[in-house]
């Protein structure tokens, strides 16, 4: 075998990564979806999608010196114990704001259109076009949204909705107030999101400290014509509340991205919902996007293994 340093990929990965590596003197171990000792054994970089990633695995990679995400969420690794190992943890968080924010865009005019309704009518029955008299839709301008979470992709969220006429709010414990996009007003507290909403946008990170943060209590206070968005993280939301207030009609519905079990269950209700519109956590999920995430997935280990601090590192190793 060639010499390394050696890139693991235990997951395919875009060409544009491959030959970014390649070109900058790196041998690549490609893997079979499943961590492998051979690989861990030898590898440098492991250049990580969505396997989980945690010490029983950085136990078995003694000359590993930074775990590179392709994609935003780094929940899935254990960054701690990377971070004692003096391992690098990085990800892409530049790279998927603008699709996951158009993609928010797309479920909340699909909520207001009442989108999955109508076209499982239109498609799959004999069309009736007066059968459409039955889903009237809303516009989006005039109407409140609040985001809860403004970082890159609720300010970019923002300022598209803005475009579209509407009202936005935002809630973010961790923002200052002179950070805050211009147009959106600022709110105190979480409640007072769900209170005001229209809309009601989650753009939050998934960690131990937000796990199940909305439930029950949250959706009581939406107003009954108001709609639930997620396209941050399943985790976020105790999802068997979500259902409940969905067929109680405490909302009126949701544009879901994620869910607590992913690869989604097919007896899983949301899927099945008239005032539900789901996407399979397929937001990043366009060209430019998966694109710039492998780019900088590879750049920030040539960074790494060059002896730089990667400029997308989420961590500070022990000893670097």
């Amino acid at each position: 075998m060639e010499k390394g340093p050696y890139v693991y990929l235990p997951q395919p990965v875009l060409p544009e990564a491959v030959d970014y590596l390649t070109e900058h003197g790196y041998t690549l171990l490609h893997g079979n979806g499943t961590f492998e000792e051979r690989h861990l054994a030898i590898c440098d970089a492991i250049l990580l999608r969505t396997l989980p990633f945690d010490g029983s695995v950085l136990a078995r990679a003694p000359r590993l010196r930074v775990v590179s995400k392709n994609g935003v969420g780094v929940d899935s690794i254990d960054v701690d114990a990377c971070t004692r190992r003096g391992v690098y943890v990085t990800n892409t968080p530049e790279a998927n704001y603008i699709s996951v924010a158009e993609q928010t865009m797309l479920l909340m005019l699909g909520c207001a259109r009442q989108l999955y309704a109508v076209t499982r009518f239109f498609r799959n029955e004999t069309p009736d076009f007066h059968r459409r008299d039955a889903y009237p839709g809303r516009e989006l301008c005039g109407k409140t949204l609040a985001i809860v979470g403004c970082g890159r992709i609720g300010r970019r969220v923002a300022e598209l909705a803005l475009a579209f006429g509407m009202r936005v709010l935002g809630y973010d414990p961790y923002l200052p107030p002179e950070r805050f996009p211009a147009g959106v007003e600022r709110l105190e507290t979480l409640e007072e999101a769900f209170r005001q909403g229209d809309y009601v946008s989650l753009h939050m990170p998934g960690s131990a400290e937000t796990r199940g943060l909305i439930g029950k209590e949250h959706f009581a206070l939406m107003k009954p014509t108001a709609y639930f968005l997620n396209l941050a993280r399943g985790s976020l939301v105790r999802e068997d509340e979500l259902i409940e207030a969905l067929r109680t009609g405490v909302i009126a519905g949701a544009g879901l991205d994620v869910f607590a079990q992913e690869p989604v269950p097919g007896d899983n209700p949301l899927l099945t919902m008239e005032n539900v519109l789901a996407t399979p956590h397929a937001a990043a999920d366009t060209t430019e996007a998966l694109t710039r995430m492998a780019l900088t997935a590879a750049r920030s280990i040539d960074q790494a293994l060059s002896g730089r601090r990667p400029d997308t590192a989420v961590n500070q190793p022990v000893g670097l």
